[in-house]
């Protein structure tokens, strides 16, 4: 039993970032789209649903559209990180993480298509993790205060009822 778990685990996982792509592509919500200008190529590959539009156009396409940015400083994938001012950027040519990090709301950025190694940008659509905070926030602190606001409303009110019942 154990043995086919195991088997199952290779069978599911690539070889390489093409057939990673390969199967990605598949969906519709999958997006691959090159970053082009006259001094360089990057492409970059994320699920729609997963991503954040708006991180997207801060963090990454607003760098590459700076008239500034210069495109010739990146000979390889490493150079990403000294290069564009992104905070937690992930390099990495290990299938598996590309993998999970591609369905946890990352971005893959290739200089080259075929190439393994890439740098992975958090993107990810927290918009859900922000409600559910800020819920518990309001949950944990508004509710008791509203609950003694209540509290002290009625009893002012009772007070009154017995200062105007008793003239």
């Amino acid at each position: 039993m154990f043995k086919n778990n195991k088997d199952e685990k290779k069978a599911s996982s690539f070889e390489s970032i093409n057939e990673l792509f390969t199967k990605a592509q598949k969906s519709h919500d999958f997006g691959q789209f090159s970053l082009t200008n006259k001094k360089g190529h990057f492409i970059l590959s994320y699920y729609n649903t997963l991503i954040d539009r708006i991180q997207l156009q801060r963090r990454v396409l607003h760098i590459f559209q700076e008239p500034s940015f210069d495109f010739s400083y990146i000979k390889k994938i490493d150079d990403i990180k000294q290069t564009i001012p992104i905070e937690d950027i992930v390099i990495t040519d290990n299938i598996e993480a590309i993998q999970t990090k591609l369905l946890k709301g990352y971005a893959i950025l290739q200089i080259k298509k075929n190439d393994n190694k890439v740098a992975l940008i958090n993107l990810s659509n927290e918009k859900y993790d922000i409600y559910s905070k800020n819920a518990f926030y309001f949950l944990y602190c508004y509710i008791p205060f509203l609950f003694v606001f209540i509290y002290m409303k009625q009893k002012i009110m009772k007070q009154q009822n017995n200062v105007v019942s008793h003239n």
